[in-house]
């Protein structure tokens, strides 16, 4: 009996298992390098980061977009599951918006914004920390970060933060 695998791409699988193996190579390698989403290419260009496409996907974006947005969304899932935000497709309104980075046709990064009608500042004082400025919740509508992903293979090359940078200008 073959014991279960649980890979850093997030897959559970069976070792040893063919159709298991090959679908594990394939959610592997999206997990390093990106899915091919070819459709993505023809969404809404917003910016540039060096050889980097950065697309919005929002409600106004056609179907078969947001759709290959929410196929981008399960393979980021699929690493950072603990993250509670997530994104389908099917949200009409301006509720949430997908940004994707692009390398050709590979969606290499991504990131899903929100809506947050309470939000707190903070001051970022290094190494992971922050302190709060006020104990007063800002109660004004306001966009939030829900979640960023890059590929593993184009990790620490400063591509979320520039995403940020881009997506937030």
């Amino acid at each position: 009996m073959n014991l279960i695998d649980k890979c850093e791409c997030g897959l559970s699988y069976v070792a040893g298992h063919t159709e298991d193996e090959e679908f594990h190579r394939i959610v592997h390698d999206e997990y390093l390098n990106g899915p091919v989403l070819s459709v993505l290419t023809t969404g809404e260009n917003v910016a540039e980061i060096d050889e980097f496409a950065v697309v919005r996907v929002s409600d106004g974006s056609p179907e078969e977009v947001r759709s290959a947005a929410a196929l981008l969304a399960r393979v980021v899932h699929r690493s950072t599951s603990t993250y509670k935000m997530g994104y389908d497709g099917s949200i009409t309104g301006d509720a949430l918006i997908v940004y994707a980075l692009l390398y050709g046709d590979r969606a290499i990064g991504f990131a899903l914004i929100g809506k947050t009608s309470r939000s707190w500042c903070l001051h970022w004082i290094g190494q992971g920390k922050a302190e709060l400025i006020s104990n007063e919740a800002n109660q004004a509508e306001r966009r939030v970060i829900g979640r960023v992903w890059i590929a593993r293979n184009y990790q620490r090359k400063g591509l979320a933060r520039r995403l940020g940078t881009k997506i937030g200008d």
